[in-house]
């Protein structure tokens, strides 16, 4: 689960909208994919997710409730490119009809205003062997009331397979970088190291398949949190589950994928033990000809 103070000093929904969730798959396996091979929307938990043994174009369309009215929308490009994949995505995430008010109370606020957080993002990556590679690169910024900042952010990624795929085991930093100042603070980029693993846990039954993934992420604003998630295949349905656990707070997460030829609808939630809301994530996946 990701934080949003949105009653900060600064009045902004802040950089940690970075860590937002923004495809199905990675709400409804509560963050647990570091390692998980196959599905480029992930590529923002690892930029080595990008990369696909079926080499084809497609485009990813989301949509983003979280919480306390915060909304997100999310268009993601996936193209073969110099012998890997490239990646090209937007990302943003708002909230409006924030009050402007002084410590004296009074009926109307000083005015209404909206926070925003955007990234334009660009990633790469290819597979050598049994190793996937990969980096991103973005342009940030955030915006609230009178005041912006932007700055630049980079990821980076490797995974690495034993074993034909059954075992995946995977490493990321995210959210390196630096921001200009926003109303005399400077904004504090949410870097994390990811450590993950993917054990496909039976042999493959017919069109049946089930895995489970394991990842553990730590960064100076979240400490230590375990994350353990699920994926159950069958045929062209795919249901995924999740949890994670922090001092702070556990979550229960779950989702449904129904894929065709060239089109494939998801969703994802969650629960937490926070109260602040049930997040959902709903996204369209083309393969374009």
């Amino acid at each position: 689960m990701i934080f949003i103070f949105l009653t900060s000093p600064i009045y902004s929904i802040g950089t940690t909208f970075l860590n937002v969730p923004f495809a199905p798959k990675h709400l409804a396996l509560s963050g647990a994919g570091t390692a998980l091979l196959g599905d480029p929307s992930l590529f923002r938990l690892n930029p080595a997710l990008v990369v696909k043994d079926n080499p084809v174009s497609e485009v990813y369309f989301s949509y983003n409730s979280w919480l306390a009215g915060i909304v997100g929308h999310s268009v993601l490009a996936v193209q073969p490119f110099r012998g890997g994949s490239i990646a090209l995505g937007f990302r943003s995430l708002s909230i409006n009809d924030l009050e402007l008010r002084t410590s004296k109370p009074t009926d109307n606020p000083i005015a209404n205003f909206a926070s925003s957080g955007i990234s334009l993002e660009a990633g790469w990556g290819k597979k050598l062997g049994l190793v996937q590679f990969g980096g991103t690169f973005r342009l940030i910024r955030m915006e609230s009331f009178i005041y912006s900042s932007s700055g630049l952010g980079l990821d980076g990624g490797i995974t690495y397979s034993f074993n034909r795929n059954k075992i995946v085991t995977g490493i990321a930093f995210r959210n390196v970088g630096i921001m200009k100042k926003f109303n005399k603070v400077v904004p504090k980029m949410p870097t994390i190291l990811s450590l993950g693993i993917v054990i496909s846990s039976f042999p493959k039954i017919k069109s049946i398949d089930f895995l489970s993934t394991i990842s553990i992420d730590n960064s100076e604003l979240y400490g230590t949190v375990f994350r353990l998630g699920g994926e159950f295949t069958w045929e062209d349905l795919i249901i995924w589950t999740g949890t994670h656990s922090s001092k702070e707070l556990q979550s229960f997460s779950g989702g449904v994928g129904f894929r065709s030829r060239i089109l494939t609808i998801s969703y994802g939630f969650q629960l937490a033990s926070n109260n602040l809301g049930i997040p959902h994530i709903l996204q369209i996946d083309f393969d374009l000809p």
